[in-house]
């Protein structure tokens, strides 16, 4: 008769990879994440560059046009001081007065509307740089 006190009961350890696969499916989509997140960054730089050559190309333009304008302006000027001259004196008629002075105005309008979009472009473009700024700090 056996004793159950000396009872030898061999007992066998088997272990089933179940994590290992839900691991390394971890592992695998944390290196997504960061490729993703490498390709945004990326992204996000380049549309910053973009919008920076962009921007700086529309104030190098607006600029330009400020200085044309102003040329035109003083150019008018002068031609509308000679035309009220010649007006004056009876050798031009009020026609030709008023449409200097429209022309006048009309270069005198281009110019503001020439200074307001530099001073909105370099507004566009401090931005920009404060964004960098920041990124750098980082």
């Amino acid at each position: 008769s056996m004793n159950d006190k000396d009872m030898i009961m061999p007992m066998l350890s088997v272990s089933i990879p179940i994590y290992r696969n839900k691991y390394k499916a971890q592992q695998r989509e944390t290196g997504f994440r960061q490729q993703e997140s490498r390709e945004k960054y990326i992204n996000t730089l380049h549309t910053l560059e973009a919008e920076w050559y962009k921007t700086t190309h529309l104030l190098d333009d607006a600029s330009r046009k400020i200085i044309l304008y102003k040329k035109q302006s003083e150019l008018a000027q002068t031609t509308y001081n000679l035309i009220v001259q010649e007006f004056i004196s009876g050798k031009s008629d009020l026609t030709n007065v008023i449409q200097v002075q429209r022309q006048l105005l009309d270069y005198q309008l281009k110019s503001a509307e020439a200074i307001a979009d530099y001073n909105g472009l370099a507004a566009s473009i401090r931005k920009l740089i404060s964004f960098t700024d920041v990124e750098q700090r980082q």
